[in-house]
């Protein structure tokens, strides 16, 4: 045992520092946190919300709308970091039908490797669509060490969940654990 932090005191730990619960239990309690945090944000949201309804009935409303930005920032942040996560391990080609500068109607079709964009083409005939992508498939993966910025692999996202977006080559894995995230509401009270 070891002197215990101001955590134990404000009641926000387990006191593992002072042998107060088992290696097995504090092992569970590490499973937790870390399934928390890597593929089903539930349990957090569950507790989360006992706890607001019990603040909400002592009408203490500052302390439940503190736990609400807390969870809303606990949600989207996991909600991010899998969007993000599940691109930097693809290689995407995928085309949009839209309209050109001259509102004549056209394809982009664009090439995504590791969340970055690596390539992208206007097709004006739709039956050269499959060729362009077949041409953009050519372009090299990025190295390792050129992996994508967050905010670019996010407007790539942005871009492939659009209404209209076709997928013509997904090489790896482009999705992300189901409840990793949640819908509104995120609390529930009562």
């Amino acid at each position: 045992p070891s002197s215990p932090c101001a955590l134990l005191d404000m009641g926000k730990c387990v006191a593992p520092c002072q042998l107060a619960v088992s290696r097995e239990e504090y092992g569970e309690l590490a499973n937790q946190a870390w399934k928390a945090l890597s593929s089903d944000v539930r349990p957090v949201l569950d507790a989360a919300s006992r706890r607001v309804s019990a603040l909400a009935a002592q009408q203490r409303f500052e302390e439940c709308a503190e736990i609400g930005r807390r969870i809303d920032t606990y949600v989207n942040t996991s909600r991010r970091h899998h969007r993000v996560a599940s691109l930097a391990g693809c290689e995407i080609v995928a085309a949009k039908q839209v309209s050109d500068a001259w509102g004549k109607g056209c394809w982009e079709v664009h090439a995504f490797s590791k969340g970055r964009l690596v390539g992208a083409e206007l097709v004006h005939n739709p039956n050269e669509v499959q060729g362009a992508a077949d041409a953009l498939l050519g372009f090299a993966p990025l190295p390792e060490a050129e992996m994508r910025l967050p905010e670019e692999a996010e407007l790539i996202a942005d871009w492939l969940e659009q209404p209209g977006v076709r997928l013509l080559h997904v090489e790896g894995e482009w999705a992300w654990p189901l409840h990793a995230a949640a819908s509104e509401p995120y609390l529930r009270v009562g």
